[in-house]
């Protein structure tokens, strides 16, 4: 596993240690054992990263570079990753809980990919020419008039992933941001901090100017440090609806440009005619693979009436055939959910819904082979209400 960078932070190109020497705990959601500690930034930290950043964009070389230097540079942050790759797979299913073929795909590959995507789509930037429109005049007269489009950067860029999916969410944030010659402070879940400070391993390596990308780890009040300072031009967050909304009240003073992308309740609708066996098999990837954490997973499953009971049977049996375990096992199929409060919070879910009516037909508790970790077991519940809290959060 690659080595976690434990008590330090990624500020103006330096590697810092916290002054006040606050950190926290990395917790394996398999084993609950710790995977490092992991530095959290204080008010002179915010302050340091803020500067950075502002004084790189405004004054330093990275959006003064040309395109192409910038795409080499980053060509070489990823190379870094890429060469690393085995032991950082192991430190992002060690953080995450989730099992090798999604941390070998979704975890890392998908990341690697999109990076290489978004540079080569900016090799093709260029001026935009609008077409011409005509434009009435007072006296009757028509004017033709046209436009260029340009794409400029916007500033200091304030990433804000979730720990779902770090390493892919981090790549996807910053590498677009950068290429553009915009800098970037990212700003990690405090439960997923070791997959964004890779890459502040392979900004270094790569020589990247200082400041021009950042790391800082830190809760809520870190967090909102950042969002509402003037300093910061752009923020983009994944998470859900709830803090995605406390962030657009915090950025709107500064009109800040916000882009979110907040959590569903994703459905997959069964039709009569439909292919039971493979909704069945699709319905049973989206709710293991990352153990329903995402965005995307297919938590509510709309079955026509007719083909119910058979949609049920075949999923059912297919959860039975799954294997839940540690993700070190290469067999595990799903691991854990991230924390034991969000295993504490699926309970209540399913206990509520327990008690309105629904009808438990599979799991709804810990699996008693995992005496550790915060495991529980694929759930099915029919018979549900949608205006049950389960089936829609």
């Amino acid at each position: 596993m690659h080595a976690p960078r434990e008590h330090q932070l990624y500020i103006g190109g330096q590697w810092v240690k916290p002054a006040g020497g606050e950190a926290e705990a990395v917790i394996n959601p398999a084993t609950e054992e710790v995977i490092g500690l992991a530095a959290l930034a204080g008010p002179g930290e915010i302050e340091a990263v803020l500067a950075s950043a502002r004084e790189a964009f405004d004054r330093g070389p990275w959006p003064r570079m040309s395109m192409d230097e910038r795409i080499a540079m980053l060509a070489r942050l990823i190379a870094w990753l890429e060469q690393n790759a085995e032991g950082l797979r192991q430190l992002i299913m060690a953080e995450t809980g989730s099992v090798q073929p999604f941390t070998r795909t979704m975890q890392f590959a998908t990341g690697i990919e999109h990076a290489h995507h978004y540079l080569e789509l900016a090799r093709r930037q260029s001026p935009l020419n609008l077409p011409l429109e005509p434009v009435a005049r007072p006296d009757g007269t028509t004017l033709m008039g046209g436009g260029v489009a340009l794409r400029d950067p916007v500033g200091v860029c304030l990433a804000i992933t979730p720990f779902n999916v770090p390493f892919t969410l981090n790549l996807g944030k910053a590498i677009p941001a950068l290429v553009m010659g915009n800098t970037v402070i990212l700003k990690p879940s405090p439960l997923t901090p070791f997959s964004a400070l890779v890459m502040a391993e392979a900004a270094a390596a790569a020589g990247l100017p200082a400041g021009v990308f950042n790391v800082v780890n830190g809760g809520l009040e870190a967090g909102e440090s950042l969002t509402t300072d003037p300093r910061v031009d752009l923020i983009t967050f994944t998470g859900s609806d709830r803090v995605g909304s406390l962030i657009q009240a915090q950025a709107a003073p500064t009109l800040k440009r916000c882009i979110m992308a907040l959590g569903g309740k994703s459905a997959m609708i069964v039709r009569a005619d439909g292919d039971i066996a493979a909704a069945a098999q699709n319905a049973l990837g989206s709710l293991t693979l990352n153990a329903g954490q995402a965005c995307a997973a297919m938590t509510r499953l709309v079955v026509h009436n007719s083909v119910r009971a058979q949609f049920v049977e075949q999923l059912v049996a297919m959860f039975r055939a799954t294997k839940i375990g540690d993700p070190a096992d290469p067999a595990s199929r799903m691991g854990p959910l991230i924390r034991s409060s969000a295993r504490d919070r699926v309970v209540a879910l399913v206990a509520a819904a327990s008690a309105g009516g629904a009808k438990l037909v599979a799991g709804g508790r810990n699996p008693p082979h995992c005496r550790r970790g915060f495991f529980y077991e694929q759930t099915l519940l029919d018979e549900e209400d949608n205006s049950f809290a389960i089936a829609r959060d």
